[in-house]
């Protein structure tokens, strides 16, 4: 069952839903939606059977290692069971285990509220982890709606409630969502991701100023360019709109992408 967030364009129906608590608003699609239900219920009972930590990758135990993984936003990565068993039983102290060497957080976040290196199953099968992980699982159900849709929404409310915890433009980078907003917003051509690191990190950081991440008026400020840009680029009908004109193509100082920052490299087209 999805939830109806209106018609328009993204910017609009953004508009339309910031006049709800995002709290509310999860709250109510969880009330009304039976499936999301019945999977928290599946994910306490087979949490429950576990016997040993290699079972969750066991093949009966596939929904259960989605579930969590939707948590988590990673239910990309269900078939990359080698790198997972890695992430999830690296040993948090260690500096070079795989969880926190990972690019992208969320990696490190899995890791730490299953703990298999330290506790065993103790997390897993404790109902306030639980209750942590079914929140975040409703939560990140809730963007997979907004998604269907609307993907534009759905990557914007991703930003809002994720990009206060990076510290780095690297992290930017290594998050799929959080680099995609960043990209539109600040019109980055694609080209630029077969770049190296360094290169890649001094164009996004001219788009986003990662110093701000905590600040609400500047997040919310580049949502909006980042909706008008995705309304320009889905309808071919941003030359018209004023709203789009004012808010698309801006860096995070106000100017528009600057592509000196690559001119000298030479880029594959």
């Amino acid at each position: 069952m999805t939830s109806a967030i209106g018609a328009g364009n993204a910017l609009t129906t953004w508009y339309s839903l910031s006049k709800t608590s995002e709290d509310t608003r999860v709250a109510s699609y969880i009330k009304n939606n039976k499936q999301v239900q019945a999977a928290t219920e599946n994910f306490q009972r087979a949490a429950a059977s576990l016997k040993s930590p290699d079972d969750l990758f066991k093949p009966q135990n596939y929904k259960l290692l989605n579930y969590i993984l939707t948590a988590y936003g990673l239910q990309s990565e269900i078939g990359n069971t080698g790198e997972l068993k890695q992430v999830i039983n690296s040993d948090l102290t260690d500096q070079n285990s795989l969880a926190n060497r990972m690019n992208d957080p969320r990696f490190g976040q899995l890791a730490l509220a299953l703990n298999f290196k330290a506790g065993g199953l103790t997390n897993i099968q404790n109902t306030s982890i639980q209750a942590g992980i079914t929140a975040r699982y409703n939560q990140s159900s809730y963007e997979i709606d907004l998604g269907n849709q609307n993907p534009a929404v759905r990557q914007a409310q991703y930003f809002k409630n994720n990009i206060g915890s990076i510290t780095d433009i690297y992290s930017v980078l290594g998050d799929n969502t959080l680099r995609s907003v960043v990209s539109t917003t600040g019109n980055i051509p694609l080209e630029v991701a077969v770049q190296d690191l360094g290169t890649q990190a001094q164009v996004f950081s001219r788009q986003f100023d990662v110093s701000k991440a905590k600040d609400a008026g500047y997040v919310n400020r580049f949502i909006q360019r980042f909706l008008a840009n995705s309304d320009m680029k889905a309808t071919n009908s941003g030359a018209s709109d004023p709203t789009v004109q004012l808010l698309q193509g801006a860096g995070s100082d106000g100017s528009s992408f600057d592509l000196s920052l690559i001119s000298n490299i030479n880029l594959l087209v």
